[in-house]
C-alpha cells in the first residue's frame, strides 16, 4: 500500500524532489513525552512510525526513496530500547538508502544538487530545530524554490484503496463493539469519564492502540456543546448520552456518534427529536452518491430537519427553498453534515475547487452526521430544552451508491432500546 502511495506521489512531483519531514516527540511535562503518533502525510508515504525521521523522494534517481532516521546508541537503547538496523528498515519499508538523521544536513546538498524546485512541508521543524529554508540558506542553496506538497497529498489521500477501506471498516467495527459495551454499562450516578474508561478500555482490548480524537461522552445538556470533551459530569436518570467516538486501527480512524437514553427508553420528546435527526441522516445517505456534492448531502439533511421541526411547530416560517430553510434551522443545527475521513478524523480532502464544490467519486469516505441541539433558554418548548442529539456514520462512496462502514451499531429507536434491555 505504501509503495503504491509513493509511486503516485513521485509521479505527481513532475520530476522535482520532495523532502517530507516526519513528526517529533513532544514534551508533555518535565521529561515526560506525549505518546508519539507519526504525522499522517509522512505515514501515508512510508508506513514508518518512528519519530525524528525525514523521507526524501528523488523522481530522477534510481534510488528514488531515501530515509533519514534516528539510530540510538547503546546508552539511549538501554532506556528506550534498540532502534531498527538500517538493513531491516530497508527490507521492511522499501527505502533505497538509509542514513542517520545527524547526516541530513551534509547529505541533502548532494541529493538535490542542480535542482531549482523542491517540494517540502517546510513549516515542519527538523529534529535539529531548524526549518528547510534556513538549512538551504546555510548550504548555499537559497535560490531553490520551495513548494508546498499538501495539495498533491490531499488529492491522493481523498481516494481510499481497498486496504485503506479495510482498515476503516476494522476501526468502525472496534468502535461499534466498544461503544456497545459502554452503552450497556451506563447507569444513573456514574460519571461520564467512567463510561469513557469502559469504551476506551474495550477498544484497546479489541486492538485499537489509540483513539482518532478525544472521545465525547456528553450527558444531558452537555450534548448541546458540539465539541464537549470534559467528560466530567454525573449522569442523571432520564438523560440522553451523546457518544461521539472513533477508535484508530492501523492509523485509520472511525468517527461514530450515537445518542442513547440512560433509562433504556426514549421519552416522547426525546424520541420526536431523535426521529427527525434519523430521518435527516437517512435522507443525506441517499444523496451520498457519485456525482453529488457534500452540499447536496447537507441540504438533503437540512430539508428533513426543517420539515420535522415545522411539524413540531418549533419552526413556524414556511420556506420551499432549502437555502432559506437552512438559514432558519442553523440555530439548532449549526454544523456541516459531512467531512472527509481517513488517517485523520477531519481527513485531507478538498471541499471546493475554483469556487465549485468537490464532486463525490467512488473511493471517497465521508461522515454523515446531522444533529439537533436545544440549549436551555433557546426559546423552544420546555420539554425540548436540554436535548442534544447527533447520529453519525462513516460512508464509503461506491460506483453504484454508498456503503455504511459503521452500520453495526443500530440507529433505529426500537433497536437501540432493544440492545439496552440486555
Amino acid at each position: 500500500m505504501f509503495e503504491e502511495n509513493r509511486k503516485e506521489f513521485i509521479k505527481s512531483l513532475d520530476g522535482s524532489p520532495a523532502i517530507i519531514i516526519g513528526g517529533q516527540q513532544i514534551i508533555r511535562n518535565g521529561d515526560v513525552h506525549y505518546d508519539f503518533r507519526q504525522s499522517s502525510n509522512f505515514y501515508y508515504l512510508t508506513g514508518f512510525d518512528s519519530p525524528n525521521s525525514i523521507a526524501v523522494f528523488l523522481p530522477k534517481s534510481s534510488n528514488s526513496f531515501v530515509m533519514f532516521t534516528e539510530f540510538r546508541d547503546s546508552n539511549k537503547a538501554l532506556w528506550d530500547g534498540p532502534s531498527l538496523k538500517p538493513k531491516t528498515i530497508q527490507k521492511i519499508y522499501g527505502a533505497n538508502a538509509i542514513f542517520d538523521i545527524s547526516q541530513f544536513s551534509s547529505k541533502i546538498k548532494n541529493l538535490i544538487k542542480n535542482e531549482k524546485v523542491i517540494y517540502s512541508n517546510k513549516n515542519q521543524l527538523l529534529p535539529e530545530n531548524i526549518n528547510i529554508r534556513s538549512l538551504l540558506n546555510n548550504i548555499n542553496l537559497n535560490n531553490i524554490k520551495i513548494l508546498d506538497p499538501s495539495n498533491l497529498l490531499t488529492e491522493l489521500r481523498t481516494y481510499k484503496s481497498k486496504k485503506e477501506i479495510h482498515y476503516l471498516e476494522q476501526a468502525a467495527s472496534i468502535t461499534s463493539k466498544a461503544l456497545l459495551k459502554a452503552a450497556q454499562s451506563m447507569q444513573a450516578g456514574m460519571n461520564e469519564f467512567q463510561l469513557q474508561a469502559i469504551y476506551e478500555g474495550e477498544s484497546k482490548f479489541l486492538g485499537a492502540k489509540r483513539q482518532g480524537f478525544p472521545p465525547i461522552i456528553a450527558s444531558g445538556t452537555n450534548a448541546c456543546t458540539l465539541h464537549y470533551t470534559a467528560n466530567n459530569a454525573k449522569i442523571k436518570n432520564g438523560d440522553l448520552i451523546l457518544f461521539d467516538v472513533g477508535a484508530e486501527h492501523e492509523y485509520y480512524t472511525a468517527d461514530i456518534s450515537r445518542t442513547i437514553p440512560v433509562s433504556g427508553k426514549f421519552t416522547k420528546p426525546q424520541a420526536q427529536i431523535y426521529q427527525i435527526v434519523l430521518n435527516a441522516q437517512n435522507n443525506a445517505i441517499d444523496f451520498a452518491i457519485p456525482g453529488n456534492t457534500l452540499g447536496d448531502v447537507h441540504l438533503a439533511a437540512v430539508s428533513e430537519i426543517y420539515n420535522g421541526l415545522k411539524k413540531l411547530k418549533i419552526i413556524k416560517k414556511h420556506y420551499k427553498d432549502t437555502f432559506k430553510q437552512y438559514s432558519v434551522v442553523k440555530k439548532f443545527f449549526p454544523h456541516a453534515t459531512s467531512h472527509w475521513l481517513g488517517l485523520d478524523v477531519h481527513d485531507d480532502g478538498s471541499y471546493s475547487k475554483i469556487k465549485n464544490e468537490t464532486i463525490l467519486r467512488p473511493g471517497m469516505v465521508i461522515t454523515i452526521e446531522p444533529g439537533l441541539y436545544f440549549q436551555k433558554k433557546s426559546g423552544v418548548d420546555n420539554k425540548f430544552q436540554g436535548i442534544g442529539i447527533r447520529i453519525e456514520d462513516d460512508i464509503l462512496i461506491t460506483k453504484t451508491g454508498s456503503k455504511n462502514l459503521s452500520a453495526q451499531f443500530p440507529r433505529e429507536i426500537k433497536e437501540i432500546e432493544k440492545i439496552l434491555q440486555k
